[in-house]
């Protein structure tokens, strides 16, 4: 299994055919689950139709799950972890769990270096355990040789600001990583307001494609359509991936509610529609930080109690992110672009893409309404879909003077509508 860049620099190929990103996020697999469960938890995600796993390879210290069973990778000290005694039990075990997720046919996606172990950065501030550079290099170059056959992704940072020193950290983490597993894809997973990267890090040859998080603060999810334009936009052009949006679930971030399967849904087209059409995360709350009845979760005041992993495990939307995967597969939505052009006087959170010569096109619409556009849609394969009920419909299409109006079919969920031809 080979993974690499398209040569129009905008999706993903495995061994040469075109792969949608599909990841599920598992942050706190390596120091919570136990091996029992981890295979029936991948084995699941491969029958749901995910593609990738994003777990970080140290454990988040102040956004997590404490389980009395957990493995950590370090002794600890006083205050905290000590970094000189690294624990080769959990190597190991992490690479046996990554043989079970290489064997069902996944691909893992590592974060290497969480921004809590980087000096300055808003989570180092917090926890005060970041780590030396020489720290970072010693145990990189221990971890990745057990850990990195076959190849995985690395997500060199996690969650980070650019304060500190996380350029000068992560620069030198993507040398070390394009150095020691050279076959390995990296990109830089950011806080949502940390997007768009600085130069010194979006210029370098090491880093192959872009991710963003629109995270979890209800009144900001138009982030999720306007970073994936700001990165799709940027020079050199690469890939684009929403590595965190919502997840389901989750709390509205310090604000009473959580985030339902469909405002997961809308986080998802509308990325994959707007620029970030290389793939996208998904995330079931409590199943990021591998939860069980009675573990003491710190984050409750801003996330919201987790449910159980396994709980998590079955929500909705995960049906959802995986029928997009389908979608994009089917019509060969890699071939697309976003061409909002071909909407007439259509609001803005109605997104399209299509393909160079139009003979693909797909309409992503939030709410059910009459939709025309600048496409003479006789004599094509066309349809409507039902996303909250995956239902197929058949649309009724009128054209005047070149515009097609669709009009709005029965339903009151999110509409996607299909053409080609």
């Amino acid at each position: 299994m080979t993974l690499s860049i398209s040569p129009g620099r905008d999706h993903f190929l495995r061994d040469g055919k075109p792969f949608f990103y599909l990841a599920d996020t598992v942050w706190a697999a390596f120091t919570n689950a136990s091996l029992e469960e981890w295979r029936g938890y991948v084995r699941r995600r491969r029958e749901q139709g995910f593609t990738a796993l994003q777990i970080s390879l140290l454990p988040i210290v102040h956004d997590r799950s404490d389980s009395p069973g957990e493995v950590m990778p370090f002794e600890r000290g006083d205050g905290g972890f000590d970094f000189a005694r690294p624990q080769d039990a959990y190597l190991s075990r992490a690479a046996e769990m990554l043989e079970v997720v290489r064997r069902e046919g996944l691909v893992p996606a590592l974060v290497l270096l969480w921004c809590n172990y980087v000096p300055g950065t808003w989570a180092a501030r917090r926890t005060g355990q970041s780590m030396t550079l020489d720290q970072v290099d010693a145990y990189l170059r221990r971890a990745l040789p057990v850990l990195g056959h076959p190849a995985p992704i690395l997500i060199v940072s996690g969650d980070t600001d650019w304060a500190g020193e996380t350029v000068r950290y992560y620069g030198h983490v993507l040398r070390l990583a394009r150095s020691l597993l050279p076959e390995s894809l990296t990109t830089l997973h950011t806080a949502p307001d940390h997007a768009d990267l600085p130069n010194a890090l979006a210029e370098m040859p090491a880093l192959d494609f872009y991710m963003y998080q629109s995270g979890h603060q209800r009144e900001r999810q138009d982030r999720a359509p306007q970073l994936a334009r700001l990165l799709a936009a940027k020079t050199p052009r690469r890939p684009v991936v929403n590595g965190e949006p919502c997840y389901e679930g989750h709390g509205h971030f310090r604000a009473r509610g959580r985030f339902s399967a469909a405002e997961v849904r809308w986080a998802t087209w509308e990325s994959l529609f707007s620029g970030a059409g290389a793939g996208v995360t998904y995330g079931a709350h409590g199943l990021w930080s591998w939860h069980r009845p009675g573990d003491h979760f710190t984050s409750t005041a801003s996330s919201s109690e987790p449910y159980p992993w396994s709980s998590a495990l079955d929500l909705p939307g995960a049906g959802d992110v995986a029928f997009a995967r389908t979608v994009f597969e089917l019509y060969g939505l890699h071939r697309t672009a976003p061409s909002c052009d071909l909407l007439v006087e259509a609001p803005e959170d109605v997104v399209a893409v299509a393909s160079a010569d139009r003979s693909v096109v797909a309409v992503y619409q939030p709410v059910p309404s009459q939709l025309r556009l600048n496409l003479d849609l006789r004599g094509r394969r066309n349809a409507w879909v039902d996303l909250g009920a995956r239902r197929w419909l058949v649309p009724e299409i009128s054209v005047v003077d070149g515009v097609s109006t669709v009009s709005m079919p029965d339903t009151t969920s999110d509409l996607l509508l299909l053409s080609s031809g």
